[in-house]
Parts: structure tokens; C-alpha cells; sequence
């Protein structure tokens, strides 16, 4: 039985064969695991469940991550964000200014046990 660690993730991604990868892995983990299939329904988890982290994809329709994080953050959350794309890297970093404060994973070239690690690291467990 892994060990609870009393935080908990949003996985928001738009591939249901993702979801049920990650999801499976963070609980694996020890972590409480909530999804959201878009941008808007992020929006919505991030109300209603208060994470601790927010895993999300970046390109997804109608609203992409950008817009969702844009608007969290313009709401007053500061609930860390880590995407998780596979944008090109000077596309990526292009469209955040510094003081964003995001964080990105290429998915196609991080191994699943390297972003649970990257969270804990975030989470400080």
C-alpha cells in the first residue's frame, strides 16, 4: 500500500488514454488524484478541489492550457502548473514571461517515473 501523502493532483489532459496513465501512476504514488479533460473544466476542478499541483497539457480545444493558466492565475491562483506538451521548446518558452513562474515537461522525451519525481519535487515530498 504506497504511502497517502495528503496532496493532491489535477491532471488536465484532453488524451483519455493519458489520463488513465498518469492518474494510475500518481496514485500508485501516494498521491489524491482529481482530472479534467480542457482547459475550462480545469478551471472548474481547480475551484472545487483546491490542488496542490496541476499537471496540464498544453495544446488541447477549445481553451489550451495557456488560456486556462492565464485565467487561473488573473483569478488570484497560485496553484504551481507544470505542462506537460510536446510543443517545440522555443515555441514553448516563448509564450510565458519569466515571472509566470511554469513549469514544462516534453511528454514524448520524459518517462512517467521522471514527472512523478518532478512533482514531488514541487510538492516538496
Amino acid at each position: 500500500m504506497p504511502e497517502n501523502l495528503n496532496k493532491k493532483i489535477l491532471i488536465v489532459e484532453d488524451d483519455p488514454d493519458l489520463v488513465d496513465i498518469f492518474a494510475h501512476k500518481f496514485k500508485i504514488e501516494g498521491f489524491s488524484v482529481v482530472t479534467a479533460k480542457g482547459g475550462q473544466e480545469g478551471i472548474a476542478m481547480v475551484e472545487a478541489e483546491k490542488p496542490d499541483l496541476i499537471l496540464s497539457d498544453f495544446l488541447m480545444v477549445p481553451m489550451d492550457g495557456k488560456e486556462m493558466a492565464q485565467k487561473l492565475r488573473a483569478a488570484g491562483c497560485q496553484t504551481p502548473i507544470t505542462f506537460l506538451t510536446n510543443a517545440d521548446n522555443a515555441d514553448f518558452i516563448a509564450t510565458f514571461k519569466p515571472e509566470d513562474h511554469f513549469d514544462y515537461l516534453i511528454k514524448a522525451n520524459t518517462p512517467i517515473d521522471q514527472i512523478v519525481a518532478k512533482a514531488k519535487e514541487k510538492l516538496g515530498v
